[in-house]
């Protein structure tokens, strides 16, 4: 029997049998990561991370040790200037069968940057995103370092890989282990990214056309039990 651990982190949850929890990825062989050489020849060919300019993509790759660093949108251009969403102390609990059913401005509040800064305090949860639009390749996943030494101090996410063919903004899930009230800046670092092969192109490729739910997904967006946040209207 397998055995998992359910820790709410923020919100209350109902929860029901058959419900999808987690997911289990199975690896062959010690190198379906890759390694630093095979990162750089790869994403000359296909580039993975690129920046919004003016309606086009350029490729925006910053190469580190093990993989391409990550940065915070803290000026929100494509959001109404609204950088974050931090949860609110709603006893209300979600029931998680259910979809586009709470309203997001009654869970999360949004948060915006002062000379493209912002504070984050102790036990806040906090929704942000990244700087770069990712871009799987088919015959690669992806995986976001859960905490990294080169950012925030704490969990930077709680989604675990990114599936072959996703297209869009990182949203990290950000609760700060600093003692002290933290500033972040725009384009500030905050983890690496990392590519992973597979042994074939997956039969169904990750796709509004499957129904997934965060395909393009734009700023820090939140799980789809929620009706989308309206970021005009905040």
């Amino acid at each position: 029997h397998l055995w998992l651990l359910v820790q709410p982190t923020k919100f209350n949850v109902i929860v029901h049998p058959g419900i999808t929890f987690n997911q289990l990825r199975f690896f062959f062989g010690t190198d379906a990561k890759l390694n630093d050489t095979e990162f750089v020849s790869e994403i000359e060919k296909n580039p993975v991370l690129f920046l919004r300019d003016n309606g086009s993509h350029k490729p925006a790759h910053h190469i580190v040790r093990g993989g391409l660093q990550i940065h915070l949108d803290t000026v929100g251009k494509h959001t109404e200037h609204i950088v974050g969403l931090r949860a609110r102390n709603n006893p209300e609990p979600i029931d998680l069968r259910s979809t586009l059913r709470y309203k997001s401005e009654e869970y999360f509040e949004p948060v915006t940057a002062i000379n493209e800064e912002m504070l984050i305090k102790q036990n806040e949860y906090f929704l942000l995103s990244s700087k770069e639009l990712l871009t799987i390749p088919p015959h690669f996943s992806a995986d976001v370092e859960k905490h990294s030494t080169i950012g925030i101090s704490g969990s930077l996410h709680d989604a675990g890989f990114i599936d072959n063919g996703f297209m869009g903004d990182l949203v990290f899930e950000v609760r700060t282990e600093e003692l002290t009230t933290m500033t972040i800046k725009d384009n500030m670092p905050i983890s690496k990214l990392h590519l992973y092969r597979t042994r074939q192109n997956p039969d169904k490729i990750y796709s509004a056309d499957i129904g997934s739910s965060y395909q393009h997904q734009i700023g820090p967006r939140i799980s789809n039990n929620f009706v989308s946040f309206d970021f005009n209207y905040a």
